[in-house]
């Protein structure tokens, strides 16, 4: 299911990927790819203005339910970090500071699990959202 989900997001097809990713988690509520798969297809689902800002809630609680299910993982780390930073555009400030917060903790961690990754590397992920 993961893999079939981040192939219909290459393409944009948001309903689609979503579909893949939650029939994963009904086939493994385990499956932490699949609520990161989630996270990341309803982020950018609203940066593309798909679904609208109110989403971010469940954007957040599915890639939070990935970092519970993986605490190490470098991708959901970074992932639920982008969701994060997204949220903070969209939201009020106080919120927004609390997200940039929670971001640039994960950044930290993700940063000490991956170190021969160079600051550039890592803006990369993050402008690509």
């Amino acid at each position: 299911m993961v893999e079939a989900g981040y192939s219909v997001l290459v393409d944009l097809d948001f309903k689609k990927s979503l579909e893949h990713f939650r029939f994963g988690v009904l086939l493994d509520p385990t499956n932490a790819s699949c609520y990161c798969g989630q996270c990341q297809v309803t982020t950018t689902s609203i940066v593309y203005g798909q679904l609208p800002p109110e989403h971010f809630h469940t954007a957040i609680w599915c890639g939070e339910e990935a970092h519970r299910l993986a605490p190490m993982n470098p991708r959901i780390m970074g992932d639920l970090a982008v969701a994060y930073s997204r949220v903070s555009d969209y939201m009020q400030d106080e919120i927004a500071s609390e997200y940039l917060t929670k971001a640039d903790e994960l950044l930290a961690k993700f940063r000490g699990l991956m170190p021969e990754w160079s600051e550039k590397d890592i803006e990369s992920i993050l402008e690509h959202f």
